[in-house]
């Protein structure tokens, strides 16, 4: 095969590979973990779905270990095919020449320590790797890294998974900008726009563009370059209506790289039709799966087919976790394949499966160990959620209250739930039964108490004791009396929230309900301070059954009466403690509650800044779950706060969005010229930021710069 034949095969010349950039972002741990691989083994293969950056990643992992080569070579593959199509390009890169003879190749390597980059093997992988063995056998100073969709499967290949970019989901924590999807969003926009700034303004609608992307860079710099033409929501409205949106015109690029669409296209392209069914069907997952729901949902043959579409790099596996998922470009691409009635028959199916779940799931809430149904639910909230659209937007509320009735307290507690100021209606419709309005009717209960709504609160939960008393569920029964305790208390009847708490604690042991006991006493102790030590005490008896959350909020309690004893340090400790667990867990409403603890104790020990930043983060917290208990408790540390000391007159100009941006920085260790590489801009643009600030705020150092804005509320916007 001459030179000139290899183009005519439609094959990506060597020269375009070449050309690829070798500088990646957010990848230098990826980088260390291929190099590292590479010096242990002879053959490493890069693996991940299309258009998460194998080739770059490859390139910059051949310039970090090309020291340890006396050459590196690269060979692109795209539409070979054959072995002898195979054999032709590589020895093209190595020889010069196109040949087949994969012993002459061979000698060619051994001559000098080689590196070799094959790229691209997935649409060859048999013949790839039969070649692959044969110079690994006969040239024992070579070492081979490869790129693929899926793994080559030969002996000694260590493969490493190329995962997409990490993306921002909470923008409430830290700066967008820290995130590498971010920061390669905006490298590629610059390019299309050099004047394009990240501000508070926009930073909202990139996060969610990187989020819609999934992090897959090819989706990254296809939507970046949009830019040039539409606004940055225009661009996210245009993602949220499908893949097929996301084209680009570079002529350095194969046709399967110009798209999104056209790159799954290349993938599908080797799957089985069954597999490909599958993948179809595992769409109506939201959020990621189990094998078991897999084989639910998608038919007997899910369990095989998922591993061969992990080994395509089509759905993820989290070992950690054992569950899959797929990427938001691949699901939304394979949902789109659907007729709407198809769609809907498959959607029925995934409603079935989610009832069962909600019915293993919600029954559990006050039963004596429900934090080990914790776990389960967060994994299935995703699924749980876009099921009830699904039912709701169609009308099916029979369907509906099957899901939502045996989960609704789960829902309103942990969720943050949308869409229940429709519950009431529920209500009201002919076919609900007594089981599941008693359900929903406490939920409401909940509900309403921690947002202000007492007297409803208080008419939700008595309807719900109500319905729990005639069936007999004296668990339930308990469970309202608590709710209808809180709102009351929460008015500011202490002595009618004692006395209920006090009821509900009688019924919850009679019940041997463990659990509602444990929240009974711990609300008891924060009424009734006067006999909190015997409250807490028999609380942390039930707690250290194995109730983490419980037992968190029981040390709370008791760094509270340790605080009112003058035992700070053990006050601190203990409250430290709690903090850690419940963030661990990620339970908010606890968060919120033990850093009014630990903003307590610093108000006692003089520490006022500290006192003001815990109070300030709770309230932050409490607005973001609409609490009112947290969100009066955090209101009253602050009132009863001193006035901070006096400050230099602040100007009255405001900060720009980019000094917001640079005030929020400062409060890490960064140097300015640290914070100029995280914001994209020259170390003397920083310097000139700081010193406004400093001007607007009347300070002249950080800290106090750090502290002022704090007060002021700047990093809450």
């Amino acid at each position: 095969m001459r030179v000139e034949e290899i183009g005519s095969l439609g094959l990506w010349p060597v020269s375009i590979l070449r050309g690829v950039t070798s500088q990646v972002i957010g990848r230098d741990d990826d980088v260390r973990l291929a190099v590292g691989a590479l010096a242990e083994q002879r053959l490493v293969t890069l693996v991940g779905p299309g258009g998460v950056g194998k080739t770059a990643l490859a390139l910059a992992t051949a310039d970090e270990a090309e020291p340890e080569f006396e050459r590196v070579l690269t060979v692109g593959l795209v539409n070979a095919r054959e072995r002898s199509e195979v054999a032709c390009l590589v020895s093209a890169e190595v020889l010069g020449e196109p040949i087949e003879d994969i012993g002459r190749i061979a000698d060619a390597l051994s001559r000098v320590p080689t590196l070799l980059v094959i790229d691209n093997c997935e649409q060859a992988v048999d013949a790839v790797a039969e070649i692959v063995q044969d110079l690994l056998a006969q040239t024992p100073d070579t070492h081979i890294l490869a790129t693929s969709r899926r793994p080559l499967e030969v002996a000694g290949e260590v493969t490493v998974a190329v995962r997409p970019l990490a993306f921002p989901t909470d923008l409430t924590v830290g700066s967008v900008v820290d995130f590498p999807a971010v920061q390669l969003f905006l490298e590629r926009v610059r390019q299309a726009d050099p004047t394009f700034e990240l501000a508070d303004s926009n930073a909202a609608t990139v996060a969610a563009i990187c989020a819609r992307a999934d992090g897959i860079p090819l989706a990254i710099e296809l939507a970046a370059a949009l830019v040039r033409g539409r606004s940055l929501v225009a661009i996210l409205e245009a993602m949220n209506d499908g893949s097929r949106a996301l084209v680009g015109n570079r002529r350095d690029l194969h046709d399967h790289q110009r798209s999104v669409a056209a790159s799954l296209e290349w993938s599908r392209r080797f799957l089985s039709p069954a597999e490909q069914a599958l993948l179809d069907r595992l769409s109506v997952f939201a959020g990621g799966f189990t094998a078991a729901a897999a084989e639910r949902v998608g038919g007997l043959s899910a369990i095989v087919g998922l591993a061969q579409l992990v080994d395509h790099s089509l759905v993820l596996f989290d070992p950690t976790d054992g569950r899959y998922r797929l990427l938001e470009v691949i699901r939304a691409d394979a949902e789109a394949r659907f007729s709407p009635t198809e769609w809907s028959e498959l959607t029925d199916s995934h409603a079935h499966w989610c009832r069962d779940v909600a019915e293993e799931i919600g029954t559990g809430l006050f039963e004596p160990d429900p934090e080990r149904r914790f776990p389960a639910f967060d994994f299935e909230i995703a699924n749980l959620g876009v099921a009830l659209r699904r039912c709701w937007q169609r009308g099916d509320t029979a369907r509906f209250l099957d899901i939502l009735a045996p989960m609704a307290n789960w829902w309103v507690h942990h969720a943050r739930p949308e869409g229940v100021e429709h519950w009431p209606d529920l209500l009201l419709d002919e076919d609900i039964t007594d089981e599941q309005a008693m359900h929903i009717q406490l939920a409401l209960a909940y509900y309403f108490s921690h947002r202000g709504g007492h007297a409803a609160a208080i008419e939700y939960a008595e309807s719900s004791g109500d319905l729990a008393r005639r069936s007999g569920d004296t668990v339930t029964e308990a469970a309202a009396l608590m709710a209808k305790a809180n709102a009351v208390a929460v008015m500011g009847e202490s002595a009618r929230g004692i006395a209920l708490y006090g009821e509900a604690l009688a019924l919850a042991q009679k019940a041997a309900a463990t659990y509602v006991e444990l929240w009974a006493r711990v609300n008891l102790a924060r009424l009734d301070p006067d006999h909190a030590s015997r409250h807490l005490a028999g609380a942390l008896a039930t707690a250290t059954q194995g109730f983490t959350i419980g037992e968190a909020l029981v040390r709370i309690g008791l760094s509270r009466v340790a605080l009112a004893e003058g035992h700070l340090a053990e006050a601190s400790d203990m409250a430290d403690r709690s903090l850690e667990i419940l963030r661990d867990v990620d339970y908010s409403e606890g968060i919120g509650t033990c850093l009014i603890a630990r903003a307590e104790i610093a108000a006692a020990v003089g520490d006022v800044v500290a006192a003001r930043a815990g109070f300030d983060e709770a309230l932050r917290i409490g607005m973001l779950l609409v609490h009112e208990g947290v969100m009066a408790a955090a209101r009253a540390g602050l009132a009863d706060l001193p006035e901070p000391p006096s400050q230099p007159a602040p100007t009255d100009e405001p900060l720009t969005d980019r000094e917001l941006a640079v005030a929020r920085l400062l409060r890490g260790d960064l140097t300015q010229r640290e914070i100029a590489d995280e914001l994209y801009v020259a170390p003397s643009t920083v310097k000139s930021h700081v010193k406004s600030i400093y001007r607007k705020l009347g300070v002249a150092k950080r800290s106090h710069a750090i502290t002022r804005a704090a007060e002021l509320g700047l990093f809450n916007r």
